[in-house]
């Protein structure tokens, strides 16, 4: 047990410390070894292992990572507000509807009690019966659309 954990050790820390080579094949396809490289490829380049980064670098990439946070703090906080206000415009929507609804419904039933009582009246009482009539389909028109 002993001797496979020396071994692994060492296999781990010697991988650590490889380096990689580049190899090209004529026609241009590129393959990586630690050794040699394969049959029918050339050695173009040896890359070195990468080491521990600058403490400028590091120290660049926390600053970074941190300003990374914030934006995505703060697209978050808009992201928010944002599914508020659509929720609020939703909601005003929904009773500007209803109420226009309402007062739709109320029209309508003027100009339904206007035609009742043109053909209700008398026909001395006629023409003002018939001027009431054509004020409610107008104002019905005006706030709902088409005619009744």
């Amino acid at each position: 047990m002993k001797s496979l954990l020396l071994a692994t050790t060492i296999l781990l820390s010697s991988a650590a410390n490889a380096q990689a080579i580049r190899c090209e094949s004529p026609d241009g396809k590129v393959t990586y070894a630690q050794a040699n490289c394969p049959p029918g490829t050339e050695q173009v380049r040896t890359l070195g292992t990468p080491g521990r980064p600058a403490p400028e670098d590091q120290r660049a990439a926390a600053e970074r990572a941190r300003a990374d946070a914030k934006a995505l703090d703060r697209i978050e906080r808009d992201r928010k507000a944002e599914e508020v206000r659509a929720a609020k415009s939703q909601k005003t929507d929904r009773f500007r509807a209803e109420a226009r609804a309402r007062t739709c419904k109320r029209l309508d039933m003027r100009v339904k009690q206007a035609k009742d009582d043109v053909a209700a009246v008398p026909l001395n009482r006629a023409s003002d019966a018939k001027r009431r009539l054509k004020k409610a389909q107008e104002n019905y028109e005006l706030e709902c659309g088409a005619a009744k």
